[in-house]
């Protein structure tokens, strides 16, 4: 049977294993993860979802990973998810929909800060070499995983699944010039802005690697086997070149 058929057929047994955790940030938001320890000597990816979603949609790589060794943690962002201090009428977390416009210092901006009270949680918490550490967004996650990437020490490698220009004001075009590590771009031709945004970006910074033969779909959506398969390859790669 294939990989990743399998997974999904036993995700009581590759995606039940990773504890629950939680940290805060400067500002006082509790936000709760899921972290697997990597293996004696293994890599670690941040996994950031995107807006209106939460941290489960990363479950098919959590187990690729998990699979390989390496270590994870994927959480809520402040607003969504188990994160989120209020609900709908429906039960559905919804803090995101009171952020206000994405002005400067908004929660928007805040959700790239967060990136950086990960971090310090894993060094202090969970002894996880920042050296060691991938991040991995998803459409609003990657251009907040571009963009702390720009302006902080720079993770291995990043990996951006559908990027765009802007979402909520999370603006990419001059972080990608400034980043200094590997970075992967993932977007499906079918998903027009995504792509063109991702095609714009890989003109800006040429050293990006770009794949649009994927699934057609949006951030996780594109996920099957095959890229599953072609994203775990890219990360021991650039984890084999440090």
């Amino acid at each position: 049977m294939k990989l990743f058929f399998f997974l999904l057929l036993l995700p009581s047994i590759v995606w039940g294993s990773p504890a629950k955790v939680e940290f805060k940030t400067p500002d006082g938001e509790k936000l709760i993860g899921l972290f697997e320890a990597p293996k004696p000597n293994k890599p670690f990816v941040i996994m950031l979802h995107g807006l209106a979603a939460w941290k489960d949609e990363w479950a098919p790589l959590m187990a690729v990973l998990a699979q390989e060794g390496w270590g994870y943690l994927a959480y809520d962002a402040r607003g969504h998810g188990l994160s989120s201090r209020s609900k709908s009428a429906d039960g559905s977390p919804d803090g995101f929909r009171y952020f206000g416009s994405p002005n400067p210092g908004s929660a928007w901006e805040k959700m790239i800060d967060d990136i950086g009270s990960a971090i310090r949680f894993l060094s202090s918490e969970r002894k996880i070499k920042r050296e060691t550490i991938f991040l991995a967004g998803a459409s609003l996650g990657a251009n907040d995983a571009l963009n702390f990437s720009a302006l902080s020490i720079p993770p291995q490698g990043l990996i951006l699944l559908s990027p765009g220009l802007n979402y909520q004001g999370i603006l990419t075009e001059k972080p990608i010039q400034k980043v200094r590590c590997p970075v992967l771009i993932v977007s499906s031709q079918a998903d027009l802005y995504a792509y063109q945004s991702s095609k714009t970006l890989k003109k800006l910074n040429p050293k990006v690697d770009f794949w649009s033969d994927v699934k057609p779909g949006h951030g996780v959506q594109m996920f099957d086997e095959n890229l599953l398969k072609r994203l775990m390859a890219w990360l021991q790669a650039k984890n084999s070149e440090k």
